[in-house]
């Protein structure tokens, strides 16, 4: 029997205003300014949020010399007053450099001392302003003068950035500035050198060093819900004990294919790389076979061992076992999407979250059905060219502007594999009752989500606007939430 629309919306309301109440708490102890944070608002246009942050954190720490190098960059490809800056530079360092570093960027024939860390510092600058060519001359010129690995790294960043890869190359062939290298460059040197296994490890060590408790926390909590709702559609309690046992390694797989995406987009890059300025059509054959081939290929590929295994268990688990696998890809997505605050957590949880999910699960089920029963091989390429081209086709809608905002008519195809996926599960689970409705599990999922979104938004603004956004940003999803209701109101 299912739940009545009142007590769906009372328990949505009781699991949501537990998040309210801790959102209000944490929210009065204010955000907490770190670089990373700081850096994304200046990338997101949010300007004076971002300088007001760089100021925060250089009054705490005025001797960080890349924090004066963010904020002086902002200043100086956007000029406007910021007057209080300067009172924590009482030598007048950053002040010269960020006078001449005017000068330069202006075009004007500046004669700069040849003095250290002035030449540094205005390397610095320029390199966060983005005239890296420049910024190579002087860093070059102060290494000659003071050699440091914190000089040696920005020139190497700066020739990554430019594309100048013989000279990137060729620098990182001497052990001073390999030793210099942070990790990501490490990942490009092999990467040139055709040493993938070399490149992998050095991405993988990026990715680990760069995790944020808080984000993974809550990348973590999103993955729990998901699985809980498969297991129970899925009717996992009568499930045999080694199947049971599969379902994490299912997850871990899934983590797995989307570090293996990782490595696989570097390796792309050697041939052709995307920028985003291409036409439409480019975009679109990039979309389909540079982003839904490569993640399609690469989850099949590394959850396919697992389903081999299981090819003879009933067809509903194996259809939640590959499901799964895709829930892990869509989790470790959410650890680096998560960083662009509480706006990303309900629009992943109902759409690219799910996506992962259904494109994993039916073309997963797909192979085994087709591994059981020979005849079913052109079902499998058929539905593996649906999935790829449907992938694909999504990610296009959202990346090319050509035609306008195509974002929404994303959501249609979203829908189209959805239901897809979502049709088949209740087909495979049969139609016994179940004693607690899937419509109730996803109604407190999508509280729990729609709670961590206001939790980072309350973090990151304050609680009435955290919770004004919280609601607009439910609101936009809120045509792709009632698929889901409606779906899973079917499951009787």
């Amino acid at each position: 029997m299912q739940p009545k629309p009142l007590k769906l919306f009372a328990i949505f309301c009781g699991v949501f205003v537990i998040f309210v109440l801790v959102g209000f708490v944490l929210s009065k102890k204010g955000h907490t300014p770190s670089p990373e944070h700081a850096v994304d608002a200046l990338a997101d246009g949010r300007t004076r949020e971002g300088e007001s942050e760089l100021l925060l954190l250089i009054q705490t720490n005025p001797d960080n010399e890349e924090l004066w190098y963010v904020l002086l960059a902002s200043l100086a490809t956007n000029p406007h007053p910021f007057p209080d800056v300067f009172k924590f530079d009482p030598s007048g360092r950053y002040l010269q450099a960020m006078n001449f570093a005017l000068q330069i960027i202006a075009g004007k024939p500046t004669p700069v001392p040849e003095l250290h860390p002035l030449l540094a510092d205005i390397g610095g600058i320029l390199m966060m302003a983005n005239q890296d060519i420049k910024a190579i001359e002087f860093h070059q010129k102060a290494e000659r003068l003071h050699p440091d690995s914190k000089t040696r790294q920005r020139i190497l960043r700066s020739m990554k950035r430019l594309g100048w890869h013989s000279d990137f190359n060729r620098l990182m062939q001497d052990s001073i500035y390999f030793q210099s290298a942070d990790d990501l460059l490490r990942a490009e040197y092999h990467l040139h050198k055709h040493d993938f296994l070399s490149m992998a490890q050095d991405i993988l060590l990026h990715q680990f060093k760069n995790y944020r408790l808080s984000i993974v926390a809550a990348s973590s909590a999103i993955g729990v819900c998901w699985l809980i709702l498969l297991l129970h559609v899925g009717r996992s309690g009568s499930w045999p004990i080694r199947t049971i046992v599969g379902v994490p390694v299912a997850f871990i797989l899934g983590v797995f294919s989307a570090y293996a995406t990782l490595c696989a987009y570097e390796i792309e890059g050697l041939y052709y790389v995307f920028d985003g300025k291409q036409s439409w059509l480019v975009t679109l054959l990039y979309a389909v076979f540079g982003i839904g081939l490569r993640e399609e290929f690469l989850k099949l590929i590394f959850i396919s061992p697992l389903l081999l295994f299981f090819r003879k268990g009933a067809p509903i688990q194996v259809l939640i076992l590959a499901t799964i696998g895709g829930l892990g890809f869509a989790i470790e997505e959410n650890n680096q999407y998560y960083v662009n605050g509480g706006a990303t957590v309900i629009g992943r949880f109902l759409t690219a979250n799910f996506l992962h999910m259904s494109t994993t699960g039916l073309l997963g089920f797909s192979l085994v059905s087709a591994l059981n029963d020979s005849r079913q091989w052109g079902n499998f390429f058929e539905r593996m060219a649906y999935v790829i081209l449907v992938h694909g086709f999504y990610d296009f809608l959202l990346m090319d502007t050509t035609f306008g905002n195509l974002s929404f008519f994303a959501t249609f195809v979203f829908i189209l594999v959805a239901r897809t996926h979502l049709r088949l599960t209740a087909e495979l689970a049969g139609g016994r009752v179940y004693s607690i409705a899937p419509v109730l599990v996803f109604t407190v999922a999508l509280a729990i989500s729609m709670g961590i979104s206001y939790l980072m938004f309350a973090v990151e603004i304050g609680a009435m606007r955290g919770f004004i956004q919280t609601l607009l940003s439910t609101a936009s999803m809120m045509f792709v939430a009632m698929l889901f209701f409606q779906e899973f109101s079917r499951e009787t």
